[in-house]
């Protein structure tokens, strides 16, 4: 059996290789972070967004003054983000009338039975573990439409 040697001329090939190959599997490794933590957050925020309005169509319905019903799910929403670690003061919270577009106003007799809509958006910039460099100017959205009771 004839034992191989490595030859002069290989030496070092490995070292060039890794050199070459390495920012690549670097880029692989950061891009999994950063749509990892976008996919976590996204998540985070349909969450927040479903208990919002959950609580908006079941629990608030002549409970506040007019006035403050949908701050007050606004509020849930904010405190929900705050309690996942997310900067709620960053987030863009809005409650939304599904017919007109308007801002809705959860305790107005009119929107009994009407169709809502709670969105919200955080730029990726205020979330993401590292700077972001693939998802640079992106915002994570979440929204959710229910019917108010009646």
């Amino acid at each position: 059996m004839k034992i191989r040697h490595r030859s002069e001329k290989r030496r070092g090939v490995a070292a060039v290789e890794l050199a070459v190959i390495a920012p690549l599997l670097v880029g692989l490794v950061l891009g999994a972070i950063e749509l990892g933590r976008a996919l976590e957050v996204s998540q985070m925020l349909s969450m927040a967004v479903r208990e919002g309005g959950r609580r908006a169509a079941t629990e608030f319905k002549g409970i506040t003054s007019p006035d403050n019903e949908t701050n007050e799910v606004i509020a849930d929403i904010r405190k929900i983000l705050n309690a996942q670690g997310i900067p709620a003061d960053e987030a863009t919270v809005e409650v939304l009338n599904e017919t007109t577009g308007a801002t809705a106003n959860l305790n107005d007799p009119n929107m009994d039975g009407e169709l809502f809509r709670i969105n919200v958006s955080i730029p990726f910039s205020e979330v993401a573990y590292l700077t972001p460099v693939f998802l640079q100017g992106q915002n994570l959205n979440a929204s959710i439409v229910m019917r108010a009771p009646d």
